[in-house]
């Protein structure tokens, strides 16, 4: 199992409504499958059918699913989550 892809539907459903909302969050990206392309929550480009969206946890995670940053979203091709702070 590839561990940087989401598979658990309760996140699956919460990063779906993010998506939905175009609420930015530093957890994750999504790709979308029919593009190739991939983009945090807060992107405002079309909103995409949920059975072609895939959830990476990294952009890097999603460029291994054969994802590229969408156009003028190159500076998130590095980009890793916030770090969590001690509990």
């Amino acid at each position: 199992m590839d561990h940087a892809i989401s598979q658990d539907p309760s996140t699956e459903d919460a990063r779906w409504r993010l998506v939905l909302d175009r609420l930015p969050s530093g957890d994750f990206v999504y790709a979308v499958t029919t593009t190739g392309v991939y983009c945090r929550p807060g992107c405002s480009s079309r909103t995409p059918r949920r059975a072609n969206v895939r959830f990476f946890d990294t952009g890097r995670a999603a460029e291994a699913g054969a994802a590229a940053p969408t156009t003028g979203a190159s500076s998130i091709r590095a980009w890793q989550p916030w770090p969590r702070p001690a509990a």
